[in-house]
């Protein structure tokens, strides 16, 4: 590939130079492209050309960028994307904390044994920003993953079969092909593991579940350097 170039279609028409090679072939590929911060967004578009130069005409705005109406859940999945991106966790509006300019050690390890007690803070809303304390057991613990069940759970819950057979998916299938994809993770705790919370705080985000429902979230909270210990102790 020679060059790149971006254009706006405000800029008019678009002329290629005639090739000037008598052995070789010239290639264009034009690749329509809509840049918003808001997902889902779509809009028609036309791409025309003609052989023989002329005129570029006037530009014409047509149909706006327009997006379809979103579920409580997909507006869940924007909000966590938003708290990524702005770093104002539980403070909507507030400047983003600065990013430490040197790497930032790891707190002490502590390994984590079947047994151990955890406490957490979950999100409890799918708009706002308010959280359930949560204590929670370590129930499982693999090579690369502790899986805590909420203590205030409804009973009887998963059950210790439903349980090793998710630790063993992880380690065996999940993890592999997920850190061969996107890299190894922060480890951000120096526990050596990725902890899993099973917690009805997340059944009860939705009430309603004919358009949708929260099965599990990642939040960028708890591996942010900034905020690394606010949401989770013990």
């Amino acid at each position: 590939m020679g060059e790149y170039a971006a254009l706006r279609p405000v800029d008019g028409c678009v002329v290629f130079p005639a090739n000037a090679s008598t052995t070789g072939t010239v290639e264009y590929l034009l690749v329509p492209q809509a840049t918003t911060g808001t997902p889902d967004l779509s809009a028609s578009f036309k791409l025309a050309g003609s052989a023989a130069a002329a005129a570029a005409p006037a530009f014409v705005v047509g149909v706006q960028l327009v997006a379809p109406p979103r579920s409580p859940v997909q507006r869940f999945h924007d909000r966590l994307r938003e708290l990524e991106r702005t770093r104002a966790y539980g403070v909507p509006g507030a400047a983003a904390p600065a990013l430490p300019t040197v790497p930032v050690a790891p707190l002490p390890t502590a390994t984590i044994a079947v047994g151990d007690t955890g406490r957490f803070k979950v999100l409890n809303t799918l708009t706002g920003f308010s959280v359930d304390n949560v204590t929670a057991v370590a129930r499982k613990v693999g090579q690369h993953i502790a899986i805590f069940t909420d203590t205030g759970a409804p009973k009887p819950g998963l059950s210790a079969t439903d349980l090793d057979t998710l630790r063993s998916v992880f380690d065996s299938v999940l993890y592999p092909t997920d850190t061969s994809a996107f890299g190894r993770e922060s480890d951000i705790d120096g526990n050596g593991v990725v902890i899993v919370l099973l917690t009805n705080t997340v059944n009860k985000m939705v009430q309603d579940c004919s358009s949708g429902y929260v099965a599990g979230f990642f939040f960028g909270g708890d591996i942010d350097p900034f905020f690394r210990s606010r949401f989770k102790s013990g």
